[in-house]
């Protein structure tokens, strides 16, 4: 057989390599080894020279994007953030506007709240969970946040604001009176915000557009029983009585504020006993019930009753129509028609007061500095001396030379500064 041929002849091989084996095990994890740690080396070198993002740089981009309404790009940068350092008070504020822009309310929450009382950022954290609560109806809870942004920071505006739109539609008046108060302390108020505080009882709405307002309160609060009352007594007006009973069910009539809605329900059902029940033992120092009082004792004809009621009740709410017309009857039929004229007279001007609101609606947005003086001089004579002054301020806005309003605002005191523009103060949810 030729050597050539023999199938048995093997072909000599460099030492480490056998046959049709590429590479011996040993070198192969050698190899390995050593690409792996080039590559760990460049990649160690690509991150010496990338520059690291600088935080301050990428929360500016973040509230750009907000701005703009570019909100993928803004959650994107936030979370970029959120890796490279543990969250500031701004950072976290930034995270909140993300999540409201994201309709995600219980995550924006919860991310105001980790806010702690010594940030300079918690009252507007306070006043931006409010607004949310607000958005979805819960009027206490809001209330409660916006009474805490004043507390924290009494010069936040906006927060006053909140509060008074929440008291129109519960129709507290003593209330709104008060957040005015406070408010006007902070400089002038507008011709609008003035308007809102004459009127003797509150902001005004439509019947039905508080029972539509105040029933999605109630049902995302069924513990706000301010709103629930303020709905019974809405409901009262549109003869709903049984809905108003309804409404009412759940409440302590132990409480005054309860127990007057519910003595305003049998009063007009025509329930005598049931009102003269919760009239017997209520509080003596709660306008609600002294107006109940007042009514009963016309009814059933104790005129020195009804006076006294009246009288304790614009005590406590001056110049509260319902009073002064109650008490213009009792004065009347007790023989006290002198006292009863001088009402009268006081009634005759607070009703002029709500007529010459009432027409500014047409005024085409600017009634001009004389009908601000009118108002000012009504509102001067009734006694509502902050509101006045608002007025005259007003006035003097509108026309700076105003003769007239520069001496009456000189006479009742105050200056006549520039008056805010509230569309573009503060922060606000739409």
């Amino acid at each position: 057989m030729s050597p050539h041929l023999n199938p048995r002849r093997t072909v000599p091989h460099p030492p480490g390599r056998q046959g049709n084996e590429s590479i011996h095990p040993g070198w192969k994890k050698r190899l390995l080894l050593l690409g792996g740690g080039l590559l760990l080396g460049l990649f160690g070198l690509v991150l010496l020279v990338t520059p690291r993002p600088d935080p301050d740089q990428l929360w500016q981009e973040a509230q750009q994007s907000l701005k703009a309404g570019r909100i993928p790009e803004a959650d994107l940068a936030a979370k970029r953030l959120s890796q490279l350092r543990p969250p500031t008070d701004a950072d976290l504020m930034l995270l909140a506007q993300v999540a409201i822009a994201q309709d995600r309310t219980e995550d924006a929450l919860s991310i105001l709240d980790e806010l702690p009382n010594s940030s300079p950022l918690r009252p507007q954290a306070a006043l931006l969970a409010g607004q949310l609560e607000l958005r979805r109806d819960r009027m206490k809870i809001a209330e409660g946040k916006f009474l805490q942004a004043i507390e924290l920071d009494p010069r936040l505006t906006q927060a006053y604001r909140e509060l008074i739109y929440i008291y129109g539609f519960r129709k507290q008046s003593e209330e709104i009176d008060e957040t005015f108060r406070r408010l006007s302390q902070l400089g002038p108020l507008t011709a609008n915000e003035a308007f809102i505080w004459s009127l003797i009882r509150g902001v005004q709405w439509s019947t039905e557009e508080i029972v539509e307002t105040l029933s999605r309160a109630v049902e995302a609060d069924p513990k706000d029983d301010r709103s629930r009352i303020a709905l019974a007594d809405a409901l009262l007006e549109m003869t709903r009585f049984h809905d108003a009973e309804a409404v009412l069910s759940p409440l302590d009539p132990s409480l005054p504020d309860a127990r007057a809605a519910l003595g305003r329900l049998a009063l007009e059902r025509g329930d005598v006993p049931t009102l003269r029940a919760l009239l017997a033992d209520g509080p003596d120092n709660h306008a609600g019930i002294e107006l109940l009082r007042g009514k009963l004792a016309l009814q059933f004809r104790d005129p020195d009753a009804a006076v006294e009621s009246y009288r304790s009740a614009l005590a406590l709410r001056p110049n509260d129509r319902e009073a002064l017309s109650g008490l213009t009857q009792a004065l009347n039929q007790a023989g006290m028609q002198g006292e009863a004229l001088e009402i009268v007279e006081r009634l005759n001007q607070v009703n002029a007061l709500n007529n010459l609101l009432n027409e500014l609606p047409s005024f085409d947005g600017n009634p001009g500095a004389d009908r601000y003086l009118e108002l000012g001089r009504i509102c001067e004579t009734i006694g509502f001396i902050p509101q006045a002054r608002t007025w005259y301020q007003n006035a003097i806005r509108t026309d700076p030379f105003h003769k007239d309003a520069q001496r009456a605002l000189a006479r009742i005191g105050g200056e006549p500064t520039q008056v805010r523009d509230i569309e573009t103060e503060d922060n606000e949810i739409d």
